[in-house]
């Protein structure tokens, strides 16, 4: 059969003279419209060149064969089919200028991708002319002006994409003709007017974003009509009226982003019928109601945001379902209660946000606190009773071969299990973290290593190097804890240290504070270091030394120092730092909002031994009269160094008064009168009692004897605002000298009826005094004591001693308390009760290295008295 196709070619061959004839001659037989196709090759070519002209062609960062002899189908990013441009693909290419309107020309044009440059201007309305299009790309770029309406005439359009441009004015209806449009982008501009209503016409729509402009007006219930919707981004804008329950149709959704609007209302319990969602963000509106029980059932969902409403009542447990949950945003709303148990089920979360609401907390719950742990992100409260901040532990390497460790002790003196949930701030060695335990009631657990205690509650704090931190303790199920610490080093013959406590935050300092009885000489060494005891937003301390030396005043600012909440610093050195040989120092927060807290440590040169200096307020000093020294001693071991700084600017007159047995007037008290300080000096007595000696004090007598007792400054004109009375007691040993240091108590300032002592210890390498003193501030009566004596590991009252009589003024010491009167008890802690008498008192503790006198260093730890 002959082929019908091929006859009029066979008609005409012997006319075909040259090839160009013949190619003419098939053309033609096959019906191919020659000149027309010439024509649009050739228009194209010319649509491209303008382009080229247009925006910058010779800065392109690729321009291969542009403007050459080649087919323009070589030409970089152009696509060429049946000799028609159907592509055009420069993004990223370093374009400016503008679009030229030569491109509306590109009739075959399927594909346009120029995002990701510099182009500026409007978009040209002859891109409506583009019937063939299929994909416009014009992200990315600087365009202004506004959305051709020109375009809803591409009715084969499937991507439009013009977000993170400049564009103005409104979204047109037109575009709502676009019914085989599978993505919208029009986000990161400056559109304004409402969301048109006819976008709901765009039935195969699977992604629109208009989210970062400024669109008001309501969400168009017309939007749950598109149900093949994967993704619907408004977020940004200013839209108003409630969120509309017909989303709930948009069952194939999986990402719905309505935050930072004005949306009000509640949230619809129809959005639980999103079965394929897996982000929900309305936070930074004004919703308002109870978050959905019904949002449980939405189990592939990743992401939940409802961070910045109103949104009241408690938390619904059936969050809980959520096990596919990374991140979830709750904070800032009017939300209470707890946390659901049901948490503890969310395995894959990383980021919890609960905080700024009106009472939602973390309940003390094990199973909660313990899945709070392994959350990488948290940020929210504890239900807490209390708060402890520890000012710092550490194992670290110091001068002279030293190395400190952190002895902590928690004591739980309630009826009830404590929760503590710890928060270790690393400042040298990393490791911050967190971890929770809890403590039975009556217990008090001593860890000999903080450092790796922690670390086996899950912290990661390394094993290795110097190791340094701040401790915050949460108390929760008990208000009743006390934390207290004791950092020591060894030495030749024991270990020697100080103690401290842990500082309920809501103590913590916003105004200056004051550390005094530095000095830095041959003997002594002083370090000052503070915190921020805060739980958000930074904080910028100031540091001034102040020179005590009365002959050679001055002063020394150091460097502000900013510290982030639980941040730690500490000046080594200071007062050589400064040139001054002995001082105090002023701390001062200047910016910032949360507490802080400050410390002095004198260091002995040669055993490293520490005297731990406690903050002064002014405010704490305003109007007293008189301060009470808890005891001054003299013995053949023994000696009491006095220091009295005066901060404020006048010169303060003061009498002291120094009440012991041994002191041979009918009152037993010897007095010095007239003693006056001037305004910013500090005075460092190497010898309390030799100095009461030598100002002809009546009934010291000579040494060789013990004199121990309360030492009373009092003011006989004016009052003691300013003055700070503190004292080292200590021994010879390791070379210096084993020292404790504690500061006078103002009148005003002591116990009226009940303290504890905790950290008590007795064993081979600790032993435990217990003193009392009646301040006799208000009148002459004698004080009667009740002691109550705990068994730490128990927890049990082991023995009540009563009728412990101190007269006014009088000083009472129980040497080794616990083998005294609790035989057996190895560690534990004290309730003083006054039982009778007017006076306030007084009641400290101080461990001991070694088991008995004489035994091991016999450096003393101070253990100040707690309500």
């Amino acid at each position: 059969m002959v082929n019908q196709a091929i006859l009029p070619i066979q008609r005409h061959r012997h006319v075909c003279q040259t090839v160009l004839v013949c190619l003419l001659v098939l053309a033609a037989a096959l019906g191919w419209p020659v000149e027309a196709r010439t024509q649009d090759l050739a228009a194209d070519r010319a649509a491209l060149v303008a382009l080229y002209n247009a925006t910058g062609g010779p800065n392109w960062t690729n321009k291969s064969n542009w403007l050459s002899a080649e087919p323009i189908g070589n030409w970089e990013g152009v696509t060429v089919t049946n000799e028609r441009v159907t592509g055009l693909s420069l993004r990223k290419n370093q374009l400016t200028g503008t679009i030229p309107a030569e491109l509306g020309n590109l009739t075959g044009l399927q594909k346009l991708n120029l995002h990701v440059n510099q182009l500026t201007g409007a978009i040209p309305t002859e891109l409506g002319n583009l019937a063939s299009l299929q994909d416009l790309w014009l992200q990315n770029n600087q365009l202004t002006g506004t959305i051709p309406t020109q375009l809803g005439n591409l009715a084969g359009l499937q991507r439009l994409a013009l977000s993170d441009n400049q564009l103005t004015g409104t979204i047109p209806t037109q575009l709502g003709n676009l019914t085989g449009l599978q993505r919208l982008h029009l986000n990161n501009n400056q559109l304004t007017g409402t969301i048109p209503t006819q976008l709901g016409n765009l039935a195969s729509l699977q992604e629109l974003t208009l989210q970062i402009n400024q669109l008001t007006g309501a969400v168009p219930t017309e939007l749950g009509n598109l149900a093949n919707l994967l993704l619907l981004w408004l977020g940004g804008n200013q839209l108003t009226g409630s969120i509309p329950t017909q989303l709930a149709n948009l069952t194939s959704l999986q990402s719905l982003w309505l935050g930072s609007n004005q949306l009000t209302g509640s949230i619809p319990t129809q959005l639980a019928n999103l079965a394929n969602l897996q982000d929900l963000f309305l936070s930074t509106n004004q919703l308002t109601g109870a978050i959905p029980t019904e949002l449980g059932n939405l189990s592939g969902l990743q992401s939940l945001a409802l961070s910045e409403n109103q949104l009241t009542g408690v938390i619904p447990s059936e969050l809980g379902n959520l096990a596919n949950l990374v991140s979830l945003w709750l904070d800032k709303n009017e939300l209470s209660g707890t946390l659901p148990l049901s948490f503890a089920n969310l395995g894959r979360l990383q980021h919890f946000h609960f905080g700024e609401n009106a009472g939602l907390c973390a309940q003390a719950d094990a199973s909660i606190q313990t899945w709070l742990n392994g959350v990488f992100d948290v940020q929210g409260p504890d239900c807490v009773l209390s708060s402890a901040f520890v000012p710092v532990i550490l194992s670290a390497f110091g001068r002279s071969n030293s190395f400190f460790t952190s002895e902590l002790t928690l004591t739980n003196r309630g009826s009830e299990t404590a929760t503590l949930r710890h928060t270790y701030r690393a400042a040298a060695g990393r490791g911050s973290g967190k971890a929770t335990e809890n403590l039975a009631p009556g217990r008090q657990k001593i860890v000999p290593n903080a450092i790796d205690y922690l670390r086996t509650l899950g912290v990661p704090v390394p094993t290795t190097g110097n190791r340094i931190g701040t401790l915050r303790v949460g108390v929760s199920g008990s208000s009743e804890v006390g934390v207290m610490v004791r950092t020591t080093t060894p030495v030749a013959d024991g270990r020697a240290g100080l103690a401290y406590p842990g500082v309920a935050v809501a103590d913590g300092f916003t105004e200056a504070v004051y550390l005094c009885g530095l000095r830095q000489n041959r003997r002594d060494r002083s370090n000052v270091a503070f915190q921020n005891m805060g739980t958000s937003g930074n904080i910028t301390l100031r540091t001034t030394v102040f020179s005590g030396d009365p002959q050679a005043p001055g002063s020394h600012g150091m460097p502000n120092m900013t510290l982030a909440p639980g941040g730690f610093h500490q000046y080594s050195g200071l007062l050589a730092t400064a040139g001054f040989s002995q001082g105090y120092v002023k701390v001062e927060r200047v910016t910032g909002t949360a507490p802080f807290y400050a410390y002095g440590v004198i260091n002995d040169q040669a055993n490293s031994d520490g005297s731990f200096v406690f903050p002064v307020t002014e405010s704490s000093l305003a109007g007293v009269r008189g301060l009470t020294l808890p005891v001054v001693i003299e013995h053949p071991n023994f000696s009491t160094e006095l220091i009295v700084t005066n901060f404020s600017d006048e010169a303060k007159v003061f009498d002291v008064h120094f009440v012991a047995d041994a002191i041979g007037t009918p009152d037993k008290t010897a007095t010095v009168t007239g003693n006056l300080i001037p305004p910013g000096a500090q005075v460092i007595i190497p010898d309390a009692v030799q100095m009461l000696r030598e100002s002809g004090a009546e009934g010291i007598g000579p040494r060789g004897r013990t004199i121990a007792g309360a030492a009373f400054f009092t003011a006989p004109v004016g009052d003691l605002s300013g003055v700070v009375i503190g004292a080292r007691t200590g021994s010879p040993g390791g070379g210096g000298q084993y020292s404790v240091f504690y500061n006078a108590v103002p009148y005003g300032a002591a116990f009226d009826q009940e303290a504890w002592i905790d950290a008590l210890q007795q064993n081979e390498e600790n032993r435990s005094n217990l003193a009392l003193v009646n301040t006799g501030e208000l009148d002459g009566s004698d004080s009667v004591f009740e002691l109550g004596i705990y068994n730490g590991h128990t927890g049990q009252l082991v023995n009540t001693v009563n009728g412990i009589r101190v007269s006014a003024r009088g000083w009472y010491q129980v040497n080794g308390i616990l083998e005294s009167y609790a035989p057996g008890t190895t560690q534990g802690y004290v309730r003083v009760r006054k039982t009778v008498g007017n006076n306030p008192f007084l009641a400290y503790g101080v461990v001991n290295d070694g088991g008995a006198p004489g035994e091991r260093s016999g450096d003393g730890a101070y253990l100040p008295a707690r309500r």
